[in-house]
């Protein structure tokens, strides 16, 4: 289209100049002298060829070679008011040779003096039409140039925005990729940019993918390998009473083994996790829960929490209500937590005050509560938190919610459960 717009203007602009040029040079020729000037010129040039070379009025092959070096020129010789000579052409018919001074009143005569004698010689020629082929060279050159500058001026926009295209490809190869790309028009550049703009948001959608899910991994094995820190310190508090206990009867080593079993068994499900984990690459892999009654749910894990806080040196205050009715849970997660608020309570709770675990019923759900003080010289703000936010993930994905408030220096971990 920008093509044959161009080409029309031009076009246009071809005939106009053309009509003009040939307009003014027609006034000119008429208004001026120029032919007769151009004629008095080439008579004097004639004559002053005649004279150098010394020729006599019959050598034509000398004239003809004049007119051929001259071939604007028109040259006639007239002998006794007869052509005998005519732009190369001699033996003229009587017709050819007439001629009339008064019906030829428009053309010019000059006395030329040859060598054997003096003839009238008629010049004239086509002078006008050089100056009408450089006018119409001109106009076809500013026809040309007005056709490129058209054309250029069209697709200015155009590679401006190619540069602009350049400018935002390279500032996504930066790695910006934010930043929206610039769609304008409706053609092939058009096309191309919203290619380019498509293929930029499916390189941050997969990006923004990838980094979550790196995030998510990096998270999870934190929070696991944090978990494997609590039963592991209870095997190796339990393995160490053991060892040492040589009063202890054999019924109480008995509950000892049943302890240090079951927190390898959790510790266990724990990489077991891990490793299903690490094989679902879309992070979806979440603990299979179930509608467990809370007393299925809480009393093995309660009982290995208050003993495990009282081998510690901690004062625990518990009085579970046991009440009908289920809860969305599985005994991996419990585990978890118990182990992940137990291993806050050693590191930053004062023991010479009790820790308390109340119980709490509300409508379609179950919340358990733990609560202690905090010790003078501990700085919960120190710490990673990675027990609680662990807590708070596991919660999440059984479709329950932890809430933690720090008040007065005293603790206090909310876990609820959603009642089926």
């Amino acid at each position: 289209m920008l093509l044959l717009v161009s080409a029309a203007i031009s076009g246009i602009f071809l005939l106009a100049a053309a009509s003009l040029s040939e307009y003014i040079l027609d006034n000119y020729f008429e208004r001026t002298d120029y032919i007769r000037r151009r004629d008095d010129a080439s008579a004097e040039k004639f004559q002053e060829y005649v004279t150098e070379n010394r020729i006599v009025s019959g050598d034509y092959a000398m004239i003809d070679y004049w007119l051929w070096k001259n071939q604007e020129s028109s040259l006639e010789l007239i002998d006794g008011g007869r052509i005998v000579y005519m732009d190369g052409r001699t033996g003229l018919t009587e017709e050819e040779a007439e001629f009339d001074l008064d019906a030829e009143e428009s053309i010019s005569l000059y006395k030329i003096d040859f060598a054997d004698k003096t003839m009238v010689v008629s010049i004239t020629g086509v002078y006008d039409y050089s100056l009408y082929s450089i006018a119409t060279i001109i106009v076809i050159c500013l026809t040309f140039i007005l056709f490129l500058a058209v054309f250029l001026y069209g697709m200015r926009g155009r590679i401006h925005y190619i540069l602009m295209l350049k400018q935002e490809i390279e500032l996504l190869e930066g790695g910006s990729l934010d930043y929206r790309i610039t769609i304008r028009g409706n053609d092939e550049l058009t096309e191309l940019a919203e290619g380019l703009d498509s293929m930029r948001k499916s390189f941050k959608k997969q990006i923004t993918e990838a980094e979550y899910l790196s995030r998510t991994n990096q998270r999870m094995v934190t929070e696991i390998s944090h978990d494997l820190r609590t039963p592991l310190t209870s095997v190796l508090l339990y393995s160490e009473i053991l060892q040492n206990g040589g009063r202890l009867s054999e019924e109480q080593r008995q509950v000892y083994l049943e302890k240090i079993v079951r927190k390898v068994q959790h510790m266990r499900d724990l990489s077991d996790h891990l490793l299903d984990y690490a094989l679902v690459p879309s992070g979806n892999a979440v603990p299979s829960s179930e509608p467990m009654t809370v007393r299925d749910a809480f009393y093995d894990e309660l009982s290995d929490f208050c003993g495990y806080l009282d081998d510690q040196g901690f004062d625990v205050e518990a009085e579970p209500e046991w009440r009908d009715g289920k809860i969305l849970a599985d005994p991996e997660s419990i585990s978890r937590i118990f182990n992940n608020i137990s291993s806050n309570i050693q590191k930053y709770a004062d023991r010479s005050r009790p820790v308390s675990v109340d119980f709490q019923y509300g409508d379609g759900s179950f919340a358990l509560i733990f609560r202690n003080r905090i010790a003078v010289d501990a700085c919960p703000s120190d710490s990673s938190g990675i027990g609680i936010r662990s807590v708070a993930a596991i919660m999440e994905s059984l479709s329950g919610r932890c809430e933690v408030e720090e008040k007065d220096g005293c603790f206090t971990a909310t876990i609820v459960f959603k009642a089926k």
